[in-house]
């Protein structure tokens, strides 16, 4: 907060803008927490400008969130943002990775944090699908989870065979693009990875601290594009039969019909914005003085 005041009182010409993402909670918990913490009076006093990476027909944060008129008016929705791949073939990856089968079905946790459960009851699975699994899997921890977590789920892989253990992968939406199922936890980041690819996806979304998570999981749900659990901790063999039945399943449309024009519709707005700024702040230094 002191820098946004200072940037007020002696820095006018300074654009303040703030980033949202589509879903933050559970409506009732985001409006007791804004109330409680003066969030709207603070949005209201130092932002000029606040971008919602996402979609009001999918998600109204303005209604969900009960955002006052003087506020609602400074938001724009952007879309969402691509996350698509650059680094390597999706093509090449699916065969370093999935030679044995032909089939590859990608973990993954995000940064990790509170991944280690998800990847557990995935490796028990795995493991009772018999000494030749039908299918070759990849799990990319992220850099959040614990080393010793990290280490023992790469031992179990070492001496698993169709099953590879990484800590993290610079080709994440080429990866995501290469496989043929994705179980993920459904991360906003993650999410737009796996749309941008078209992926075949099984959200199992985290409910605490936040419900974030599972509340972008159904509302996507919702449109035919992904599946989810509620459960944030699977059966392991209820989760393996859902892999199954989804390597056989229609491969839903790339982007999910969901629009990704956010980059750009962001740098418009930040343009124009930044005009608008500079146009009045010989009023605001006059005012002040």
């Amino acid at each position: 907060m002191p820098t946004l005041q200072h940037l007020e009182s002696r820095h006018p010409e300074t654009l303040r803008v703030l980033g949202l993402r589509d879903v933050i909670d559970e409506p009732r918990r985001v409006r007791a927490k804004w109330r409680r913490d003066g969030v709207i009076e603070a949005l209201d006093r130092y932002y000029d400008l606040i971008l919602v990476y996402g979609q009001r027909d999918l998600f109204d944060p303005i209604e969900a969130y009960q955002i006052p008129d003087n506020v609602a008016r400074k938001m724009v929705f952007v879309g969402y943002l691509p996350r698509n791949g650059q680094h390597t073939d999706p093509r090449q990856l699916h065969t370093r990775y999935a030679s044995r089968t032909g089939s590859l079905v990608v973990v993954a946790l995000g940064g990790g944090g509170d991944g280690d459960v998800l990847l557990r009851a995935f490796v028990r699975g795995y493991k009772q699908l018999g000494p030749e699994p039908p299918f070759d899997a990849v799990a990319v921890t992220g850099p959040l989870m614990s080393p010793r977590k990290r280490a023992a789920f790469r031992s179990t892989a070492q001496h698993q065979l169709g099953l590879t253990v990484l800590e993290h992968t610079p080709d994440m939406p080429d990866l995501i693009e290469a496989a043929d199922f994705t179980v993920s936890m459904g991360g906003y980041n993650t999410i737009c990875e796996l749309a941008c690819a078209g992926a075949r996806s099984l959200i199992v979304p985290r409910s605490k601290p936040r419900r974030e998570q599972l509340l972008r999981a159904r509302l996507l749900a919702q449109r035919g594009v992904l599946d989810y659990f509620d459960d944030s901790t699977p059966e392991p063999s209820r989760l393996m039969r859902h892999i199954s039945e989804g390597l056989l399943a229609a491969r839903p449309t790339v982007g999910w019909g969901l629009d990704f024009d956010g980059l750009q519709r962001v740098a418009d707005q930040l343009v124009d914005r930044d005009r608008t700024i500079r146009r009045r702040v010989p009023a605001r230094v006059a005012a002040g003085r």
